[in-house]
């Protein structure tokens, strides 16, 4: 007889039962030692015969005799099938032992050996859902995990099998609590995979869908770029700024670096897509001015009330300039707004006042080498502006046949050279005055050039400086009948030198030239003395002349 049974392991809470089976077989051969091919053909016939009568006979009915088993197995007679479920007190080995006697008379007795052993289930997630996180936010999510075991009390660990590659997720190994921070560039989609472990090694992988959702952060002010205020304008402005954050995904939304202000309408309409797609991802607020709100390179007539959010002031007439400012703001989640813009301060101007142009020395020169240092004095009163801060600008244009030549200057004089002139010609003086804002047209003359033969002189000779008084200006005239040396100096009452006028050589000739005593610094009004000295290789000059200055 052949008897079978189940050889795998028994596990504590799990149902273990087998069906007793055997084979049964009882033959008989006859063995012929003169190895005659008949006769073995006829006991193997013979065999066969005694083969099929057996099988036809109820050879398989017997009785089981219990003779020892456990308590928690149980054996069913009917079914021939023994059953059981072992609990957590009989881990270790146990055995059964029973008897099988049959019609025939044999009995067999049977021995089996149990080894009852812990069973040890995997531990498997029990809820799990998709993530939808913000960049730049911390959240929490629970992750719940059991394990069907009850040898370890359903303890499950938890832990990232990609730990290096989700630093910005931390999962706490005891309570599987995940604390997630994403960044920008964990913007996107991830499949985070998680290990279940329990206490006894035993483990398991599963995955969590995971959706960052891009920050994106718009900030405008309406502030404009060129702020225009009028001189002596009493300017107020209410500052404002909207400050909006949403989160989209960047799939439903183009690339925001490229969107313009007349896009501006199409993202908002995306924006009330996500809304109703993704609940608690926009967040649009108004912005609350506190110390992060301030201006940068503000005028100083120019002020800014914090609690109304007001910018005001009044320029004066020196304020009126160009200038360049920064407003500066930052919200409470650290993004940075700076808005650079122009303040431009416009003038009411006032036209400066004109002015009558007057042709100092217009005199006959000779026509000789020393007529190129000649020159012809212009002048003119000063202008005068209503705009105090003004700089006036004098221009003179000096028409000459078919020349023009133009000159400025913020003095009140000018000393056209003759040599630039035609020689006999009409010339035509025109004066302007300009304060950069506007110009003025003053006045106009004509005067001629006329040259002749110069009259050699054989002496040295200063006349007496005309006009005397003056005021301002006043013009010698001397003469030199050989290349010389001339110096002249002027002299207080008291005889203090004060000033060299002249220091230089001149060829023979006669010469005007023009003492301009307001350029003489610390002159006041008062009796002083000009000397002329002159003196060549052969002979000296030396004369002094009275002259009296009235401011």
């Amino acid at each position: 007889m052949k008897f079978e049974y189940p050889k795998d392991l028994i596990y504590v809470d799990s149902l273990y039962e087998f069906k007793i089976s055997f084979q049964d077989s009882i033959f008989y051969s006859y063995i012929n030692h003169n190895n005659n091919k008949q006769n073995n053909d006829f006991f193997k016939g013979k065999l066969n015969r005694v083969l099929r009568d057996f099988k036809q006979k109820d050879l398989d009915s017997f009785k089981v005799q219990i003779i020892y088993k456990p308590d928690w197995l149980n054996y069913d007679q009917n079914s021939l099938m023994f059953y059981g479920m072992p609990t957590y007190d009989k881990f270790g080995f146990d055995s059964l032992k029973f008897a099988l006697d049959f019609l025939d008379g044999n009995i067999f007795e049977i021995f089996i050996l149990f080894e009852i052993a812990y069973k040890n289930s995997t531990p498997k997630l029990t809820e799990k859902k998709d993530l939808i996180l913000l960049q730049d936010k911390i959240a929490f999510y629970q992750l719940k995990g059991v394990d069907n075991d009850t040898v370890f009390g359903d303890k499950v660990l938890y832990k990232l099998k990609d730990e290096n590659l989700y630093n910005w997720i931390s999962l706490d190994y005891y309570s599987g609590l995940m604390k997630l921070y994403p960044s920008e560039k964990d913007v996107g989609k991830h499949m985070v995979k998680v290990l279940l472990l329990d206490m006894n090694g035993s483990f398991a992988e599963d995955s969590i869908s995971i959706v960052v959702m891009k920050r994106y952060w718009v900030a405008n002010s309406n502030i404009p770029d060129t702020i225009k205020i009028d001189e002596l304008e009493e300017f107020s402005f209410i500052v404002s700024i909207r400050d909006t954050i949403f989160y989209a995904n960047e799939k439903r939304l183009y690339n925001y670096d490229e969107l313009n202000a007349e896009r501006l309408e199409y993202v908002e309409l995306e924006i009330e897509k996500i809304k109703h797609t993704f609940n608690d991802v926009y967040n649009n607020f108004e912005s609350v001015f506190k110390k992060s709100f301030y201006f940068e390179n503000l005028p100083t007539f120019l002020n800014f009330n914090e609690e109304e959010k007001k910018l005001y002031g009044k320029p004066t007439k020196k304020d009126c300039a160009f200038y360049k400012s920064y407003l500066n703001y930052k919200n409470s989640t650290g993004d940075e707004y700076k808005k650079e813009f122009y303040i431009f301060v416009k003038r009411v101007n006032y036209k400066p006042a004109p002015t009558k142009l007057i042709v100092d020395n217009v005199k006959e020169f000779y026509d000789e080498k020393n007529c190129s240092k000649e020159s012809i004095t212009l002048r003119w009163n000063p202008s005068r502006d209503e705009n105090i801060y003004d700089t006036l600008t004098y221009i003179i244009r000096i028409y000459n046949q078919e020349n023009i030549f133009e000159f400025q200057t913020n003095d009140t004089c000018l000393i056209l050279p003759v040599s630039i002139l035609q020689k006999n010609s009409e010339v035509k003086a025109k004066l302007y005055v300009s304060d950069n804002y506007d110009l003025v047209y003053c006045d106009s003359l004509f005067f001629n050039i006329n040259f002749k033969k110069q009259e050699i002189t054989k002496d040295y000779y200063i006349m007496q400086n005309y006009p005397n008084p003056f005021n301002g200006e006043t013009t010698i005239k001397f003469g030199i009948p050989e290349p010389s040396r001339v110096k002249i100096f002027l002299y207080d009452i008291m005889g203090k030198k004060l000033y060299t006028l002249y220091d230089d050589i001149f060829e023979q000739g006669n010469y005007v030239r023009t003492i301009n005593f307001e350029n003489i610094k610390n002159l006041s009004s008062g009796v002083y003395y000009i000397q002329f000295q002159a003196y060549s290789l052969r002979r000296s000059f030396n004369k002094v002349i009275k002259a009296v200055y009235a401011k």
